[in-house]
């Protein structure tokens, strides 16, 4: 009976797993990007949202605030998608890891500004206004991210 209880109790210990190593990876969930101007007539706040699967439009937000809601009105075509889906893996960790943020001044003087809201796996919002302008709080991998924005949505204004 002895033998048996040495044999039983490595096979105790060894079956013991602790899950508490195991770690999720916060992760984006989506990103809503756009640019906007305050002084203008029309089409003053052009806003997109992109996520693993697709890439819409809003139609219906006409003016920037900081307390928008993206209302998805139109979709473009799977293609369209594959074209920009490499936007979410080209964030910058200084947005990922942020808390959210203004760059600069944005539409201070009617230069326009960008804004970005990161919507990441664990239910947190990041949200960042930044200027259109280079400003020197803007790190060199926010302005290479703003400009490849900025390029995004020229291009996909004219595709819709």
């Amino acid at each position: 009976m002895k033998s048996f209880y040495f044999i039983l109790i490595p096979f105790l210990f060894l079956s013991c797993n602790n899950d508490d190593d195991t770690t999720t990876e916060n992760t984006i969930e989506s990103l809503v990007f756009g640019k906007y101007t305050g002084e203008c007539l029309e089409n003053c706040f052009t806003v997109f949202k992109i996520d693993t699967e697709k890439i819409t439009k809003d139609t219906t937000v006409k003016y920037y605030s900081n307390d928008f809601t993206f209302k998805s009105s139109f979709e473009y075509s799977k293609e369209v998608f594959e074209k920009y889906n490499s936007l979410l893996s080209s964030i910058p960790n200084e947005l990922k890891n942020g808390t959210g943020k203004t760059y600069g001044c944005p539409d201070c003087a009617d230069q326009g500004g960008f804004c970005f809201v990161l919507q990441m796996s664990d239910g947190k919002i990041k949200k960042y206004n930044v200027d259109v302008d280079h400003t020197e709080d803007q790190s060199t991998e926010i302005v290479v991210f703003k400009n490849k924005i900025a390029n995004t949505i020229e291009e996909l204004n004219v595709i819709d």
